[in-house]
């Protein structure tokens, strides 16, 4: 009997470490410059780990220790390389301001729930995305002596002064431009700050199945998530390209939709920093809300070291906010 369960045991170990190893393989020696596999991040890879929690205890009361440590060693393997787990002390030094980036869908939960959240994190500087009236409202309300400006869906509350904003007209779709800048007058001088949200992966998905059956979305799915995947890559490409030549000092943050250890991003923005790869501890998962498994917002600099970051609470929208405290470069 022993035998046979040690058989079963060392059987789902296998299984379990083939799928885990060769989803963190793809991840890693493949990535998101392709997008099967950019849709492949999109899921809730944290569930693929799941099995362990079955696959270890069965293997120790067993006594089986080596495959226990192979087990361990291969769920260390995929939580930092295809989970995008991270570890960072904070910076003792004082930052230069605070930077909040949030998706906040359209104002859906009330201008008093962002408040709070905005209240709770204190930036010196906020950029909202899918911003509509109440959102707004929300950072008028919760920072009455900020200057405040509104560009079609982005929204920027800052303690300093905005000297400009704009946006890249050419490249709107029916829900808005794919980002915009802004440029602010910070105590370390003038700052590009980019407020990004490019198109999601959702109106792909819809296209492929809202007619018909799975026959038709195989059929229909190669081309219409190339052609996502292509507007993406074209939208951040341009933004990328911008952002190189906007300055020695820039912010970029938002809501990527790019999902992730992103090769994509790490390919179009080699000369910035990613504020949770620098000072984040965790996941740094923001989306979706109440359980977040996918890290779709976040702060990338150039000019500036980043002395802490995290992700704000679950108030409202149906992402949670991302902030960075920065500070000059040395």
């Amino acid at each position: 009997m022993r035998r046979k369960l040690v058989v079963a045991a060392r059987a789902a170990a296998i299984v379990h470490l083939a799928v885990l190893l060769g989803a963190t393989a793809v991840v890693v020696l493949v990535g998101d410059l392709y997008w099967p596999v950019a849709l492949l991040l999109l899921l809730p890879l944290p569930a693929l780990a799941a099995p362990a929690a079955l696959v270890v205890p069965a293997l120790a009361l067993l006594r089986l220790w080596r495959w226990v440590a192979v087990e361990a060693l291969a769920l260390l393997v995929a939580a930092i390389f295809l989970l995008g787990a991270n570890v960072s002390a904070p910076d003792s030094r004082p930052p230069t301001f605070r930077l909040l980036a949030w998706n906040v869908h359209f104002g859906d939960a009330g201008a008093e729930a962002f408040a709070r959240e905005l209240r709770s994190v204190a930036p010196d500087v906020a950029v909202f995305e899918a911003t509509n009236h109440e959102a707004h409202d929300a950072l008028v309300s919760a920072f009455p002596g900020f200057h405040v400006e509104r560009l079609a869906s982005y929204s920027i509350a800052s303690r300093f002064p905005i000297r400009d904003r704009s946006v890249p007209w050419e490249l709107a779709t029916r829900s808005g431009p794919p980002y915009a800048r802004f440029t602010v007058e910070t105590p370390a001088g003038p700052v590009k700050i980019f407020a990004v949200h490019p198109v999601s992966q959702r109106g792909a998905f819809y296209q492929t199945f809202r007619h018909g059956g799975l026959r038709r979305a195989f059929r229909v799915a190669h081309q219409l998530f190339t052609e996502d995947y292509e507007r993406r890559e074209n939208d951040l490409s341009s933004l990328a390209r911008e952002a190189a030549a906007a300055g020695p000092r820039v912010l970029v943050a938002g809501d990527f939709n790019v999902a992730g250890r992103s090769r994509l991003l790490a390919s179009l923005f080699p000369d910035f920093q990613d504020s949770f790869v620098e000072r984040g501890t965790g996941f740094g998962y923001t989306f979706p809300v109440g359980r977040p498994f996918l890290r779709l917002d976040r702060v990338l600099g150039k000019g500036f070291r980043f002395v802490r970051t995290g992700v704000g609470g679950k108030q409202a929208s149906d992402h949670r906010p991302v902030y960075a405290d920065v500070a000059l470069a040395p």
